[in-house]
């Protein structure tokens, strides 16, 4: 387009005096160009942004329904007005059919030709304003869709983060568990350590003194274990098997009413309240062959 009270217009083929006379009344309210080579009227248009051709299709006859076509093809997507001017014999329909927005026929007065330029000069700016709203909601909608595809990424990227989040505060999990067992508890035998122990004592004091209940504890020793596991690196004699399965029967009939913990290399300790004293009279009494030394009260 030109100035911006002025609109560009290309004639293509060679005007007559009268045609040029049409534009000259008009004053600066056009700016005409002229391209009798038709082979260079697209160039023309594309390179001055010219928006409205005339063709004078009575001077050209099948060349002139060509360039409609060429045209019409090459500016399919673009805000343009074809105008062509036939001769009296020609058939209106045809120049439509290939391309022209509209049609007058020629010779024609003054008054219709330029009523045809104006009218193609209004559908012009509405074919602008068309198009720039087109464009904007192509815009949006492609902006929409990328905005669209960034927030799916994100989220997948955002959900495979809560999976391994998810997987980390498992094994973290797994991996305090396994802490707590290693922290509590004796590898050897699988019963609490000294540690637990320390703690228990001072819970169950403190409740014991509380509720004002007595509290009994046992500790029980496999006598020269030491020397034997230095010595032979594992249980090997009928008699140690025999003295081991035992100790481990008492320490499992006393779990089954108390807590025990190992305080050595095969040293047990054991605590249980009054109501469970005979529980553990028996469990005594069994390993010392029926008498039990303590008192169970």
């Amino acid at each position: 387009m030109g100035d911006a009270d002025s609109t560009d217009i290309l004639l293509i083929g060679d005007p007559t005096e009268e045609v040029r006379s049409v534009f000259a009344s008009t004053g600066s309210e056009f700016l005409v160009s002229t391209c009798s080579d038709i082979n260079q009227a697209v160039g023309i248009m594309v390179s001055r942004s010219i928006r409205i051709a005339i063709v004078l299709s009575y001077q050209m006859d099948n060349l002139g329904i060509s360039l409609l076509r060429h045209l019409r093809n090459t500016f399919f997507q673009e805000p343009v007005q074809i105008l062509s001017c036939i001769g009296k014999t020609m058939q209106a329909r045809t120049i439509i059919e290939h391309g022209a927005d509209d049609y007058l026929i020629y010779p024609c007065e003054t008054g219709e030709f330029q009523a045809k330029v104006y009218a193609a000069v209004i559908r012009l700016r509405s074919l602008i304003r068309i198009y720039g709203e087109k464009e904007f909601f192509r815009k949006a909608a492609k902006q929409e869709e990328e905005l669209s595809s960034r927030i799916l990424d994100q989220h997948l990227i955002l959900r495979d983060a809560f999976q391994s989040i998810e997987s980390i505060n498992q094994e973290l999990e797994e991996t305090n568990k396994q802490l707590e067992q290693v922290a509590r508890f004796d590898n050897l035998s699988g019963l609490m350590n000294r540690h637990s122990l320390f703690n228990a004592m001072d819970s169950e004091i403190e409740r014991a003194e509380r509720t004002r209940s007595p509290l009994s504890g046992i500790m029980m020793d496999v006598d020269n274990f030491k020397e034997v596991n230095d010595r032979f690196g594992h249980l090997r004699r009928q008699s140690d098997r025999r003295n081991w399965a035992e100790a481990q029967g008492v320490v499992a009939e006393i779990r089954f009413r108390g807590q025990v913990w190992r305080g050595g290399v095969l040293c047990y300790s054991a605590q249980f309240h009054t109501s469970a004293s005979p529980y553990y009279r028996g469990a005594v009494q069994k390993r010392n062959g029926g008498e039990c030394h303590g008192n169970f009260r």
